[in-house]
């Protein structure tokens, strides 16, 4: 079971990318793009697929040949991961979870915002902002100040650049509501427990 512990821990990167996307009131259009992240603005890696709508967030990613699905739902500390090819589910505890609630404004997860101008994002234009005072970083990272690319007809972040080099960004946007069903565990699969999981070592 390493391969499923060490799944567990690339969702939990995953989902604390773009800082604060745990949300309650998003109201935007719905819409999908792709995911680039990494640790060095000049090179970031595409991550995966990224689906939100009024009933949540979805990232679609693959870890050593494997897909797996976050799903994070408004309205909810819930964050529920699905690992497509096994038809098996865990959820991620909200102790676990660098998130905040969703905030419609630029500088979503900080104290303090400045507007620094507009730049365009893949084709789209942005809003560019600094970012100032993190509230809620990830365990053992120090608070980190960002820059900030939000696009006001999603009412969402778009791109994020953290000082320290952590990226991440939103490409090939297509404005659409997502179909619901994406936001449920699908029929047939299992739960499994998180802790156990995480505590697994081999075998």
């Amino acid at each position: 079971m390493r391969r499923n512990r060490a799944i567990a821990v690339i969702v939990l990167v995953a989902i604390g990318l773009p800082g604060s996307i745990a949300a309650a009131d998003y109201r935007g259009p719905g819409f999908s793009g792709v995911v680039y992240a990494g640790q060095d603005e000049a090179m970031p890696q595409k991550l995966g697929t990224m689906r939100v709508g009024p009933h949540g967030m979805r990232l679609d990613l693959q870890h050593d040949g494997q897909r797996v699905a976050s799903l994070i739902l408004w309205n909810s500390d819930r964050v529920i991961s699905l690992l497509l090819d096994h038809k098996v589910y865990f959820e991620v505890p909200p102790d676990q979870l660098a998130m905040d609630p969703y905030e419609d404004r630029p500088c979503a997860g900080y104290e303090s915002e400045r507007r620094i101008g507009t730049e365009a994002v893949d084709g789209r234009s942005a809003e560019k902002w600094r970012c100032r005072g993190e509230r809620n970083p990830r365990a053992g990272r120090p608070a980190t100040d960002a820059t900030a690319w939000y696009d006001r007809e999603l009412r969402f972040q778009v791109r994020v650049v953290k000082d320290n080099g952590e990226i991440f960004e939103l490409r090939d946007v297509r404005i659409g509501t997502p179909n619901a069903s994406l936001f449920e565990i699908p029929a047939g699969y299992s739960r499994l427990d998180y802790e156990t999981l995480m505590q697994q070592q081999g075998g």
